[in-house]
């Protein structure tokens, strides 16, 4: 036994916490805030420039029938994941008595970051959305051709493969087996790509019969696809940068009738023109890096 500090048996935790000591002890600053965590959400957008993501959602939800792509960025630690988490949380809130059917997507659950093209992408998009309690994917007409065409794919990979999308239902666990073998995702891959158009045509179809089967009060539908940020860069086969292909052609292609809100590596702010003209009419949005303590000014 030992005697433990009265001090620590009656110190009570004050949100937002201000002594460094206890930090760890309410929450772990490495990891986003959820929606539920708002009590230690510190609004740092009087020195931002603003709301950003207050920004965002206004647009969406003044979009008036179009469905727009939101590009956010910025350095590691600058809060992105948490404030998108945010983002999803308003969406999903009854406002003027509409809401949006909201899916988060992220990254590091549902992707392997090496050699990763538009085809892994559909997969996680597809899969994220199985698990939606609100839709049931196997009552619509448009996951038939879908699957039958993820089959016929898949069927290159071997029969075991294949058949874990039997069922629409078994998406979640077809991305997961991509995940965690970069050999089936690169086989998967070179070969979805020879479907690539197909591959999104069924994709859309599905989501447009989706936004049919949502409630009256919910007014559309809103893929936030996040960490994407943090695929490292490498050179595709062929030469060139996997940042370029990636985020200037393979997720402008990416034709969903639905908002789209996703997040891109900071470099491609000063390294690719061609992002803006790619995402046509794109809003980008930057979190930037914040000082949270100031060293004292020094007198005359």
């Amino acid at each position: 036994m030992f005697a433990m500090a009265p001090e620590l048996l009656s110190t009570r935790y004050v949100c937002p916490v201000r002594d460094p000591r206890f930090v760890r002890a309410v929450c772990d600053p490495t990891a986003p805030l959820q929606a539920g965590d708002q009590l230690l959400h510190e609004d740092l957008s009087h020195v931002q420039g603003g709301d950003r993501v207050d920004r965002i959602e206004k647009r969406i939800r003044e979009a008036s029938g179009t469905h727009l792509r939101e590009l956010v960025t910025g350095h590691a630690g600058s809060g992105k994941s948490t404030e998108l988490i945010r983002l999803v949380a308003e969406l999903r809130k009854p406002k003027a008595a509409q809401c949006f059917h909201v899916v988060y997507l992220d990254a590091d659950e549902y992707l392997s970051p090496w050699d990763l093209r538009l085809p892994q992408v559909i997969v996680a998009i597809l899969a994220a959305l199985v698990k939606e309690p609100r839709v049931d994917l196997e009552k619509t007409e448009g996951a038939k051709p879908l699957l039958q065409r993820l089959r016929k794919i898949a069927k290159m990979l071997g029969d075991d493969v294949a058949g874990k999308i039997d069922k629409i239902a078994g998406l979640p666990l077809f991305a997961a087996t991509l995940k965690v073998s970069s050999e089936l995702s690169n086989q998967f891959r070179d070969e979805a790509l020879r479907h690539r158009q197909e591959l999104i045509d069924h994709t859309r179809s599905l989501i447009l019969e989706v936004r049919g089967q949502l409630p009256a009060e919910v007014l559309d539908l809103v893929f936030v696809i996040d960490n994407l940020e943090k695929i490292p860069e490498q050179e595709v086969g062929g030469g060139g940068s996997l940042h370029d292909v990636l985020f200037t052609r393979d997720l402008p292609a990416l034709d969903l009738p639905a908002h789209l809100v996703l997040t891109y590596p900071i470099s491609l702010n000063y390294t690719s023109p061609e992002l803006a003209r790619a995402f046509r009419g794109g809003s980008r949005t930057t979190s930037p890096m914040v000082s949270v303590g100031l060293p004292p000014q020094a007198g005359p």
